[in-house]
């Protein structure tokens, strides 16, 4: 955006610039608050994450092709709005598809990752953008972003492939799938298998077993009564 024109760019101010990257966000969170939940719904989380490799990679080879300021900044709204839309869903598949034991772990080392890539993926794509446009000049320009354009392509087909488990979190007990936690989560979120609606069933054997000695055991004043009571037989 702000190389000179003889090197494949548009020679943008800083204020340009600033605009392009305000515009840019407020596209970008219409995108995640509006179309982003209908789309999740329409192609599923696995789709719709290869859908948007996919779209991201036709999105990052045509930035550097942009004619002017105002094609550049829908393509980098785009490009924005699927970048956010991936970052999102690949969050969603990992707490979905790992057991509730290894969520914390696993989610803490991807943050780390997170962390480091965000500090050395712009350094390093600036210095292979600065590399290529002293190397071959206007001709070079494109290149770094046909190379994000190919790693996209490669998130693209290794998504395919994934397990149908990143749709949805397992069934059971939640997130405290009893088949899934740990024996420490287990003794403190298991429900015993003998209480069912507030009673156990050991409670319930005792009233069972009181009622039918109630029921079958008279007391000796009754069977008098039932004596006296009782129809003399017909001679």
């Amino acid at each position: 955006a702000i190389s000179s024109r003889e090197m494949g760019g548009l020679a943008l101010s800083e204020s340009e610039l600033g605009n392009l990257l305000a515009l840019s966000a407020l596209g970008s969170g219409a995108f995640m608050f509006v179309v982003l939940p209908r789309l999740a719904e329409c192609t599923g989380l696995r789709g719709s994450m290869v859908l948007g490799n996919a779209l991201a990679a036709s999105f990052y080879v045509a930035l550097p092709l942009s004619p002017n300021a105002a094609v550049l900044t829908v393509l980098h709204t785009a490009t924005n709005c699927w970048m956010a839309w991936l970052n999102v869903s690949y969050v969603a598949s990992i707490n979905n598809i790992v057991p509730s034991d290894y969520k914390a772990r696993v989610n803490g080392f991807c943050a780390t990752l997170e962390a480091m890539a965000k500090g050395f993926g712009p350094a390093s794509t600036a210095m292979a953008f600065a590399w290529t446009l002293s190397r071959w000049g206007n001709a070079g320009h494109i290149a770094v972003f046909v190379g994000l354009g190919a790693l996209h392509l490669l998130m693209c087909a290794g998504t395919w492939f994934l397990s149908g488990a990143v749709e949805s979190a397992p069934k059971g007990l939640g997130r405290f799938d009893k088949a899934k936690i740990s024996p420490v989560a287990t003794a403190h979120h298991s429900v015993p298998a003998e209480v069912v609606g507030g009673f156990s069933k050991a409670h319930r054997r005792r009233d069972v077993e009181a009622a039918k000695a109630d029921a079958s055991t008279d007391s000796p004043e009754e069977e008098e009564d039932e004596e006296e009571n009782a129809p003399e037989p017909r001679e």
